[in-house]
């Protein structure tokens, strides 16, 4: 996939991508080809991740995107209206309990850990996780 294209299924714009996002992208999507699981994307700060997470998830499909802070939920949302225009996301902390949208769910760390929140399927209507990203 090269920047100057949007996925047709979501919408998500990776023309808006810099080259070190799409190279970032790049070796993600080859570390899964070679069977690995497990990857760490590591870039400085300010540079991108969130952009670049929604376009994984864009991409992987079903995505479960865990935060330990407020700031790092809200942030990925607002980034959403610009890049991904199209996408149904959720949000799973405190009271709020939007566990089923089709392309990513935001959790707090803290909510989705607990006991009660853990025993409800979070496959309900949408499917399982494709990708999960932890911010």
């Amino acid at each position: 996939m090269t920047p100057t294209t949007t996925m047709p299924r979501t919408g998500f714009d990776f023309r808006r991508l810099r080259e070190y996002q799409v190279a970032a992208r790049d070796a993600f999507v080859s570390g899964v080809a070679k069977g690995l699981s497990r990857l760490i994307v590591q870039l400085p700060t300010g540079t991108g991740k969130t952009i670049l997470g929604l376009g994984l998830a864009a991409e992987r499909g079903r995505t479960l995107y865990l935060a330990h802070r407020d700031e790092l939920i809200r942030q990925p949302i607002q980034k959403i209206r610009h890049f991904w225009p199209g996408c149904d996301y959720g949000v799973v902390k405190a009271e709020s309990d939007l566990r089923n949208a089709r392309d990513i769910v935001f959790a707090s760390v803290q909510t989705a850990c607990r006991p009660e929140r853990l025993e409800r399927s979070w496959e309900e209507k949408s499917g399982p996780f494709k990708l999960i990203i932890v911010d």
